[in-house]
């Protein structure tokens, strides 16, 4: 019987992709360079943010010429912005969060966005009440898909990995 269950929040739960691809252009824009389509940014969407403009910067800026810490800062701060403000939970999520709660199945949201910005997107979709634990990319030494992060989660929550699941 399952437990645990531990979901990824971008692109699992929730409908990201404007927000991040608004930051990214936000930020491709400081350093003028030309914004790119929101597919292309969802596509590179998963590993975290930094992740996600090191790979997109490698497409953009071949030659290195930028400073991949003042990108990234940039980045931080346009982030900080959008956090929150376009998600939406995709169809059906709120009501199988809620039939696992009221089954007894202890729910936690394991994301690589950084906490505070994974709680705000959690706040602003009203899906915060539904889980028991939250691990950013920024929680723990680990980040997905590194075993250990999803070792933690299951015994934070008391329970056995034989009685745990990850959807995402």
């Amino acid at each position: 019987m399952i437990e645990v269950l531990s979901f990824d929040l971008d692109g699992t739960l929730v409908d990201t992709g404007g927000e991040i691809a608004g930051a990214v252009n936000d930020t491709l824009r400081d350093f003028a360079l030309a914004p790119r389509a929101q597919a292309e940014i969802e596509a590179l969407i998963g590993a975290g943010a930094h992740e996600l403009m090191r790979r997109l910067l490698a497409r953009v800026d071949p030659a290195q010429r930028l400073d991949q810490g003042a990108v990234l800062r940039a980045l931080e701060q346009h982030y900080a912005a959008h956090a929150g403000s376009a998600a939406q939970p995709y169809p059906g999520c709120v009501e199988t969060l809620r039939q696992l709660r009221a089954a007894g199945v202890r729910l936690a949201c394991v994301t690589n966005k950084e906490q505070r910005h994974a709680q705000r997107v959690l706040d602003a979709t009203a899906l915060a009440p539904y889980f028991d634990l939250l691990v950013g990319g920024d929680t723990l030494a680990w980040k997905k898909p590194d075993a250990r992060v999803l070792r933690h989660v299951v015994a934070a929550l008391g329970s056995l990995p034989a009685h745990a699941a990850h959807v995402g």
